[in-house]
């Protein structure tokens, strides 16, 4: 397995991954439109942000993709967030994912960030256990209160 940056023939490839990470959340969290277009792979030649993604034999099966917010409001420090981190489910429990992980911060120490952020759904145990293993902790619980009509 190779992780690397993405290369532009990489783009459509992504794109597919996204729509499966959306799908997969959807499990998560009804409201997200699956159909929703904001692809990360926009943002390919930002130097502020890092598009990661793992192949097996020119096979992409995993993104990760991470940038640079600044610093997030009264919070001191500059933050970068990691935004996505998806592996194709056939190719999990092989540590792609800590090794996504693990090349995030790498890139986030050389661009002098002071912490990263990512966020969870609250029901998804699996990636709440992946980041606490990985050093992650919970400063901040978001909570939503859906607007009955």
């Amino acid at each position: 397995m190779n992780i690397r940056r993405i290369k532009v023939e990489d783009i459509d490839k992504v794109k597919l991954l996204e729509k499966e990470l959306l799908k997969f959340e959807f499990e998560h969290d009804n409201r997200l439109d699956i159909d929703y277009d904001n692809s990360c792979t926009k943002y390919i030649d930002d130097e502020d942000s890092l598009i990661l993604v793992s192949d097996e034999n020119g096979k992409v099966n995993g993104f990760l993709y991470g940038y640079i917010m600044g610093r997030r409001g009264a919070i001191r420090g500059k933050c970068a967030v990691l935004d996505n981190l998806y592996v194709q489910k056939e190719y999990r429990k092989q540590g792609l994912g800590k090794q996504f992980l693990e090349l995030f911060k790498t890139w986030c120490i050389q661009k002098d960030v002071d912490y990263i952020e990512v966020n969870a759904y609250s029901n998804n145990d699996n990636a709440k256990k992946f980041y606490k293993d990985n050093e992650f902790d919970t400063k901040i619980e978001c909570m939503n209160y859906s607007i009955k009509r």
